[in-house]
């Protein structure tokens, strides 16, 4: 997944980049961007290399989709499917450029998949929940729309919900991870 930045020999930069290194090695706050972003590049490159700042990301979520897949396949077929999608989708479509740029963009994905694998996955043992959880907040707390894109999404599943409670129908989906997604959601 990493491969865009692999071709270019140096993870992908935007114009926006500047202001999370700035943050994350000139020590000032960016006016208007979260700071955390920055803090997350400087931990993760140990101070010494970008390149690990996009391994971290492919890594996430590489980790993500093979837990997803987890939902759906089990066994040979989910690890076959898993590779095959993911060699798919770094050469016919923009993740591996979005893996290999240094922005928190990448986390708006990554969060979205940690709340699809909070609310479907059953199978998830107690620390890929808790893992996924604080995840799913740093994903909020690196990029400002990540926040209103999770709010929304629950809104409409708490509407969802809604209408089948008055419907007198059984709602398909967990209760109580909804409610876990809302208090992840709400404590940013």
């Amino acid at each position: 997944l990493c491969m865009a930045g692999a071709i270019n020999h140096f993870p992908l930069i935007y114009s926006d980049t500047a202001d999370y290194l700035g943050g994350a090695f000139g020590h000032y706050i960016p006016i208007d961007r979260p700071v955390f972003y920055g803090i997350f590049m400087r931990i993760v490159s140990l101070q010494t290399s970008l390149w690990l700042v996009i391994f971290v990301q492919g890594l996430l979520i590489s980790y993500l989709l093979f837990e997803t897949f987890g939902i759906f396949y089990e066994g040979n077929k989910r690890n076959f499917l898993f590779i095959l999608s993911v060699g798919i989708l770094a050469v016919c479509t923009g993740l591996s450029e979005n893996v290999s740029l240094l922005l928190p963009d990448i986390f708006t994905p990554i969060g979205l998949l940690c709340f699809v694998n909070l609310l479907l996955n059953n199978k998830l043992r107690p620390w890929q929940k808790v893992f996924m959880s604080f995840t799913l907040i740093f994903c909020m707390l690196f990029h400002f729309s990540n926040m209103l894109v999770m709010f929304s999404l629950l809104m409409l599943l708490w509407a969802y919900w809604l209408i089948r409670r008055l419907r007198k129908r059984t709602f398909p989906l967990h209760t109580n991870m909804l409610i876990l997604c809302s208090a992840l959601t709400l404590s940013i």
